[in-house]
């Protein structure tokens, strides 16, 4: 990671540290055009000193008055209003065709949360099941839902790369992403995603590299422009914890073991993308839930497989029903679900399978947060050498790296003692 890589996150993090002041100090419609100009300023200053350390400073200044100001004018919404109904309308006849389909209550409300994100159907022991399985992701529309549904487009730009149907495959996959978006009603993580991935697609068809600090940063900052108010909602906090949990550990944790099986290489990858998103959002969900669940770094892959065949036989099953010729296919469907079900509700049998009644402050968050960060180093430590080298030597590379570790753990027992 080089410094020009934070660049994007840093002005999201100024952004939403404009709209957090902005919730503590009032001003008047005078004062608000005065810190306009002041923006202004700060920017055309900016322009004139360019790269260096003033200039940078002016610009962070730019963008947190800017999310001072924003914060100010958050009635003024920027999404039209008749695309927010239209939005709704759209919504309310998905939920229609799902509910006329003819499969059982259990997998209708499943399927409408995880399809349309609308969970006022599901029973309240079913959410109570999952969230103490750690799936509660499962039914909220996130990155994972979006990856799976548009993993077929993201497969065909990459047949196509070097060719000008490119073109036609990664805008056919922009469009249908937010057109996704509009008939679920623009929740924050899937926007979030549908941003992210159609940074990725741009760049993918203007063959140029990728950097996922900058679009993550992108992300948050246009989120947080769009909807001021989604900087105070806790699916943000645990949709961005999540990404940046991924683009920090998910390397130096798969780099530790190279399978030669390409299946188990598979079920590593995916097992280690859970555990470094899970590490980043253990934190927030002490702070928020009071309970995390241990067994999830375990059940992870199973779920993360039966959510995509879920996902992928609900779409050949919605597009074989109105042919008439889809009837096995919705009892395939609802096999998965059962399967699904049996998962979790097995999982949160163990006694050690989840710690509940944590009570942390938000100092102890934070203090949490540098402990993790912290592991960063004796987890890349670990990792496996271009040159194939002993364990011996991997695991003194490791214990080279003891001040993190006795950091972790001190850090780890003054939040205990507090």
């Amino acid at each position: 990671m080089n410094r020009d890589s934070l660049l994007f996150p840093l002005l999201a993090v100024c952004l939403a540290v404009g709209i957090g002041i902005a919730q503590y100090i009032v001003v008047p419609f005078g004062a608000t055009i005065f810190v306009l100009f002041l923006s202004l300023l700060s920017f055309a200053f900016f322009i004139v000193a360019r790269r260096d350390a003033k200039a940078l400073g002016l610009l962070l200044l730019f963008f947190m008055l800017l999310g001072f100001l924003r914060a100010q004018l958050a009635d003024i919404t920027l999404l039209p209003a008749s695309l927010i109904h239209r939005s709704a309308s759209f919504s309310q006849s998905a939920l229609f065709v799902l509910q006329g389909l003819g499969l059982n209550k259990v997998a209708t409300t499943l399927l409408e949360a995880m399809l349309l994100g609308v969970r006022d159907n599901l029973p309240a022991e079913t959410r109570t099941l999952y969230r103490q399985a750690g799936a509660a992701h499962v039914l909220a529309l996130s990155g994972m839902h979006l990856g799976i549904l548009f993993g077929l487009f993201s497969f065909a730009l990459q047949r196509v790369l070097l060719s000008r149907w490119r073109y036609a495959v990664g805008t056919m996959g922009i469009v249908l992403m937010w057109g996704y978006a509009l008939l679920t009603g623009f929740p924050v993580s899937l926007c979030r995603a549908s941003l992210m991935m159609t940074l990725l697609v741009i760049s993918q068809m203007r063959l140029v590299g990728t950097n996922g600090w900058h679009t993550l940063g992108l992300a948050a900052f246009l989120m947080l422009l769009l909807a001021p108010s989604s900087l105070f909602d806790i699916g943000f906090h645990l949709s961005f914890a999540a990404v940046t949990g991924i683009l920090l550990f998910y390397a130096p944790l798969r780099d530790i073991w190279y399978p030669q099986n390409n299946i188990v290489k598979g079920v590593w990858q995916i097992t280690m993308v859970s555990v470094a998103a899970q590490l980043a959002v253990l934190p927030l969900s002490l702070y928020w839930f009071h309970q995390f669940t241990v067994v999830s770094f375990i059940t992870s892959p199973i779920i993360i497989l039966l959510v995509t065949c879920m996902l992928y036989f609900a779409i050949l099953f919605l597009l074989l029903h109105f042919i008439g010729i889809g009837l096995w296919m919705g009892r395939c469907l609802e096999w998965f679900i059962v399967l699904l079900h049996t998962l979790m509700a097995v999982s949160v049998r163990f006694p050690w399978s989840r710690v509940e009644q944590v009570y942390i402050t938000w100092g102890e968050m934070i203090l949490l947060y540098v402990a993790i960060l912290c592991l960063l180093p004796p987890i890349n430590a670990l990792k496996q050498q271009p040159v194939e080298q002993p364990s011996i030597y991997r695991w003194a590379l490791f214990f080279r790296s003891w001040p993190y570790l006795l950091a972790t753990i001190l850090l780890l027992l003054a939040i205990r003692i507090i």
